[in-house]
């Protein structure tokens, strides 16, 4: 049974790269029964050029332009409330698909009714499409240990330590919209989908680069390189007042999976809590510091930095990174 394609793409000032993005839909060996592109209100000259695109492509093109501005996450979601495809592919409005990339996804909703989203590998490139020596799979440390877990089921245990699915490189089967609609505001639309769909499917990660990975200084979030540098860099960032606000979304997350009743495993919903204290005692680590030492081990040798988080190496950066004069939660 062929399997019908929405693909939705949420733009906003794009005018840069956007008709290349389309051109590259437009391209695909496998065509997308509609694609509906919202606008978050472009002053550049972005909706015209979709428009434009529409006239021209062939393609079943949708553009809504909206009267506030939503944001990628709630664009992207409101984009996905009106598509009717059996699977929902999200673009972002600046990369690049390789021809084959809707075929294959495709394929593997097909091979397996319980997959419920699938993700690729990117190519990570920069402004002019020059390759920067890396794929997005390296840079978020998600190796072949982990790949094989989300082949064979366990996503919510790779999606508890960090989240590696990227929304340009994700399509969701369509009949599970009502598990993630709607999309928290203080959630990415991406994380919050595969760690809802994964407590109610499984999740197939496709380890060939199916996208140029556009990184720029323009965009919302990109891509780093993979090292200890970009790592500390981005531990941070990560401040107690920050993970205190994770902690929160994973509390939002239990609560929806409860919603949510019988399709929901209870480990899963226990799992998201205890995901969410453990968020919550890292944020006391981080605004105590050295001072916190002890507390810190503690949680490594109960394993929670193992289930949770990165192992060691999560602590190590966490001490590191603390910031005292952080207030304590």
């Amino acid at each position: 049974m062929n399997l019908s394609i929405s693909v939705v793409m949420a733009t906003y000032n794009g005018s840069r790269f956007v008709e290349k993005q389309l051109e590259s839909i437009r391209g695909q060996t496998l065509l997308p029964d509609e694609v509906l592109i919202g606008d978050d209100g472009s002053v550049d000259g972005t909706q015209e050029l979709v428009r434009q695109f529409a006239k021209r492509s062939g393609l079943n093109v949708r553009l809504y332009e909206n009267t506030t501005r939503l944001g990628a996450s709630q664009n992207f979601a409101v984009m996905a409330g009106r598509a009717v495809g059996d699977i929902i592919v999200f673009s972002d409005q600046d990369d690049v698909w390789m021809p084959k990339k809707l075929e294959r996804m495709s394929n593997a909703f097909s091979a397996d009714p319980e997959v419920g989203y699938v993700f690729s590998d990117a190519e990570v490139v920069d402004e002019h499409d020059n390759p920067l020596g890396y794929r997005l799979w390296k840079s978020l440390f998600f190796g072949s240990e982990e790949q094989s877990m989300m082949r064979t089921g366990h996503g919510l245990k790779v999606l508890l330590k960090r989240n590696v699915v990227t929304g340009a490189t994700m399509a969701v089967r369509g009949r599970f919209k009502d598990r993630f609609l709607p999309i928290p505001g203080s959630w990415m639309h991406d994380g919050w989908i595969a760690l809802i769909l994964s407590t109610v499917s499984r999740g197939y990660a496709i380890s060939e680069p199916l996208v140029a990975y556009r990184s720029h200084g323009h965009q919302q979030i990109g891509a780093v390189g993979p090292s200890l540098k970009s790592a500390w860099k981005f531990a941070r960032r990560q401040g107690a007042s920050f993970l205190s606000e994770e902690a929160k979304n994973y509390e939002l997350a239990e609560k929806r999976l409860l919603a949510l009743g019988v399709d929901c495993a209870d480990r899963s919903i226990w799992l998201l809590g205890r995901k969410a204290a453990f968020m919550k005692q890292r944020a006391r680590i981080k605004a105590g510091g050295v001072a916190n030492i002890p507390a810190a081990f503690f949680q490594l040798f109960a394993g929670k930095y193992g289930r949770y988080g990165l192992g060691a190496k999560q602590l190590c950066l966490d001490l590191i990174s603390a910031d005292p004069a952080l207030p304590r939660t």
